[in-house]
This record gives structure tokens, sequence and C-alpha cells, in this order.
């Protein structure tokens, strides 16, 4: 069988036309979902990484409140019981 034949025969069978290639509809749903797998992949992990921002952002004022308000304590003096503060 030559070329020709093939063209005109069943539709299953038929060759492109000379000059025109490109991908398939399989080809390109299957890019489709890679692609889809990647960016979603991409986009968890971004926003893993802003959740443990926002986490460690507010440990550090916590930390901070902790410190400051420890040091306040300690410099406050010392008073023993039953005596009047005045």
């Amino acid at each position: 069988m030559n070329e020709a034949m093939l063209r005109r025969g069943s539709p299953s069978r038929a060759l492109p036309p000379r000059g025109q290639s490109g991908y398939t509809l399989i080809e390109v749903i299957i890019a489709v979902a890679l692609s889809g797998m990647v960016v979603l992949s991409l986009a968890t992990a971004m926003l893993t990484i802003v959740r443990t921002n926002s986490l460690n952002s507010d440990r550090q004022r916590v930390d901070a409140a902790m410190t400051s308000f420890s040091e306040s304590v300690r410099g406050g003096g010392y008073l023993p019981c039953g005596q009047d503060p005045a």
C-alpha cells in the first residue's frame, strides 16, 4: 500500500496531510493535567510558607510581650508582706 491509498482508506488509518503536524488531543490533555499538578503543588507550598511565616510572627510578638512583662515585674521592687506601701 502506498501513501495515497492510506489517505483514501478508512479514517482510522488515514495519514495527516504532509506539512501538518501537531499534538494529539491525548497529548494536550496529559500536558494540561501535568501542568495543573505542578501549579497545585506550588500553590500548596506557598500556602504552607505563608502560614508558617504568620505563626512565627505571632510567636515573636508573644515572646516580646512576655519579655517586656517579665522585665517590668523584675524592676518593680520587692515589698515584703504585711508592710504598707505608702
